[in-house]
């Protein structure tokens, strides 16, 4: 797994406010959106990497993604929200991969997927909601491979 360098993610935050503040042996980078004020990311490094917790907001202050990083690596549990406030989905990562499961949901809170990683790679069933709660397509996989789908017809 590649960890990912700080200047990547300042870059792909399309933001220039980042600004190291020095502190516990590690550097808080915030950005904030310099029209409004809001927090938009508050973020830790350790030299040129992500290590310790990172969280994002939207613009409207309803928190984005939150999750845990270990010198470049995503670890622990990573959760992201609509910008209504629902989840849109949570899971864990170990070493840097997807592990257990991963649910995910609609903007309304409505479950939209189930399923399960392991190492980095879907697997076991996976089953695809419609918004009104009955199942679309049911998955199954084994490590990364779709061994088969059944697609279900929704009703109205």
């Amino acid at each position: 797994m590649q960890r990912l360098p700080a200047i990547a993610l300042c870059i792909a935050c399309m933001l220039p406010a980042c600004a190291p503040v020095e502190g516990r042996g590690t550097d808080m980078r915030c950005v904030v959106d310099p029209s409004t004020g809001q927090l938009l990311m508050q973020a830790e490094w350790t030299g040129d990497y992500l290590h310790g917790e990172f969280r994002t907001w939207y613009a409207c202050g309803e928190p984005r993604e939150q999750g845990t990083w270990d010198h470049g690596l995503p670890v622990g549990v990573r959760t992201r929200w609509h910008a209504t406030g629902h989840k849109a989905e949570q899971g864990t990562f170990a070493g840097g991969l997807r592990e257990g499961p991963w649910p995910s949901w609609y903007e309304d809170g409505q479950p939209e997927w189930t399923g399960s990683w392991q190492a980095g790679a879907r697997h076991g069933t996976w089953t695809h909601f419609a918004q009104s709660g009955a199942v679309l397509e049911v998955e199954q996989w084994e490590l990364g491979t779709r061994l088969s789908v059944a697609c279900i017809e929704a009703s109205p």
